[in-house]
C-alpha cells in the first residue's frame, strides 16, 4: 500500500494541473466574446491559386518564316505577329490558315518576333 502512495500522488497532481490549464489565469478578465471571430483564419487565406490554362482560340493569318531557321510565325489581318510553336510540321511561307492554338505568354523562343501561340491544329482553308 505505501509503494502505490507515490502513484497516487502523481497522477492526482497531474489532474490538477491539466484541469487547471483550460482556465484562464486568476484576475484576468477572460475572453472577450468576439475574440473567436478576429483570430480564426480560414484555409482560403492561405490558398495558392493555379493559374488556368488558356484556352484554345482559332487564329487566321498569313505564314511567314522568320529571321532566325526554323521560326514560323503567323501575321494576322490587323498586323500581329505570333511565333508559332507545336503542331506546325504543314505549314509554308505565304500560306493563308486558320490555326487551333492556345497563348503561351510565358515561353520565351530565340525567335524573338512577338508571343508564343502553341499550336494543337492546321487549317488550310
Amino acid at each position: 500500500m505505501f509503494r502505490t502512495w507515490p502513484a497516487l500522488l502523481v497522477l492526482s497532481a497531474t489532474a490538477v494541473s491539466m484541469t487547471a490549464c483550460g482556465s484562464p489565469p486568476a484576475g484576468s478578465p477572460g475572453p472577450r466574446p468576439d475574440a473567436e471571430s478576429e483570430t480564426l483564419v480560414s484555409r482560403e487565406d492561405f490558398a495558392v491559386p493555379t493559374p488556368a490554362r488558356p484556352l484554345e482560340t482559332a487564329y487566321s493569318g498569313r505564314i511567314e518564316a522568320g529571321a532566325e531557321a526554323g521560326c514560323w510565325l503567323l501575321r494576322t489581318a490587323d498586323e500581329r505577329t505570333y511565333v508559332l510553336v507545336g503542331e506546325i510540321a504543314t505549314v509554308r511561307a505565304g500560306d493563308e490558315v486558320t490555326l487551333r492554338a492556345r497563348l503561351d505568354p510565358e515561353r520565351v523562343t530565340s525567335c524573338n518576333a512577338g508571343p508564343v501561340l502553341v499550336v494543337s491544329g492546321v487549317d488550310h482553308p
